[in-house]
C-alpha cells in the first residue's frame, strides 16, 4: 500500500508541476486529464485490492470493468473539451487526451505491482 499511496500523490504532484508548467489551456487540460486518469485508477485499484483479499474471482472482472470506465471516461472528456465551447476556453482536449492514458499507466502499473504483493502473501 505504500507504493501504491506513494504513487498516487507522485502522480497528483506531477499533474500539477505539468500544469504550471505548461500554464494557459494546455496545463488545464493536462491537469484535469490526469487528475481524472489518476481518480479512476486509483478506485479501480482498490477494489481490485479489496477483491483479492475478499473473493480473488472477481479481481479479473473488476480490472475489465476499470478498463471500460477508463475508455468511456478518456472519450467522453475529450469529446467535451473539443466540442462545448466553454469547456474548450477553459481546457485544450489534445492535452487531456495525452495526460489521461499517460496518469492512467503510470498509477495502474504500479498499482498492479502493489495487488501482486497482496496477492503472494495471500497465496503463501
Amino acid at each position: 500500500m505504500k507504493l501504491f499511496t506513494f504513487s498516487l500523490l507522485a502522480g497528483i504532484a506531477g499533474a500539477f508541476v505539468a500544469a504550471a508548467t505548461l500554464g494557459g489551456t494546455l496545463g488545464m487540460g493536462a491537469l484535469v486529464g490526469a487528475l481524472l486518469g489518476l481518480l479512476i485508477s486509483a478506485v479501480a485499484v482498490v477494489k481490485q485490492r479489496h477483491a483479492l483479499l475478499t473473493e480473488p474471482r472477481q479481481a479479473m472482472n473488476i480490472f475489465v470493468l476499470a478498463s471500460l470506465v477508463k475508455l468511456v471516461a478518456v472519450g467522453v472528456g475529450g469529446a467535451l473539451l473539443r466540442y462545448v465551447d466553454v469547456l474548450a476556453a477553459r481546457a485544450d482536449w489534445m492535452s487531456f487526451l495525452i495526460a489521461f492514458p499517460i496518469a492512467v499507466l503510470w498509477l495502474t502499473s504500479l498499482g498492479a505491482l502493489g495487488n501482486m504483493k497482496v496477492l503472494e502473501h495471500r497465496t503463501t
